[in-house]
């Protein structure tokens, strides 16, 4: 807070502050109209249909699990279908999976990380004793 000292600096005072309020009106009401844009139905659904449409992700774990969305969609869930079904139906569903992995990876990976430390304490615990490994047992980690 600055300092007044007369009326003419509380006067500037307050023209800065009236000025600084206008502004900061102005960009709510700008973050709130970007707001109402992007929710939308119509930008819900163009979100919706790029990430329907189009898979710019390429490595390994989105390559692994667009072919495995892809094979078990065609030979298991529309093994029976027709064959615009069979091809448009894996399409979308692979673009959709491998957006939804590259937009939630860390999620994931945490969660991976979290069912590989339950599988090991498991394999360390045999019936409600901890059996001891020297290998395991002298390690230590540093990242």
């Amino acid at each position: 807070m600055r300092k007044i000292d007369n009326q003419a600096q509380l006067k500037a005072e307050l023209k800065r502050l009236r000025a600084k309020k206008e502004l900061l009106e102005v960009e709510i009401e700008n973050d709130f109209n970007e707001i109402k844009h992007d929710l939308s139905p119509l930008t819900l659904i163009n979100k919706g249909a790029k990430k329907a449409l189009v898979s710019d992700q390429i490595g390994l774990v989105n390559t692994s699990i667009g072919g495995i969305v892809d094979f078990i969609l065609k030979k298991v869930v529309l093994r029976n279908s027709g064959l615009v079904t069979r091809l448009v139906i894996p399409f979308l569903a692979k673009n959709l999976t491998k957006n939804y992995v590259h937009d939630n990876k860390t999620k994931i990976l945490g969660w991976f990380g979290s069912l590989i430390t339950k599988l090991a304490e498991k394999k360390h615990h045999h019936n409600g004793h901890d059996v001891y490994e020297k290998a395991t047992a002298d390690t230590t980690f540093e990242r």
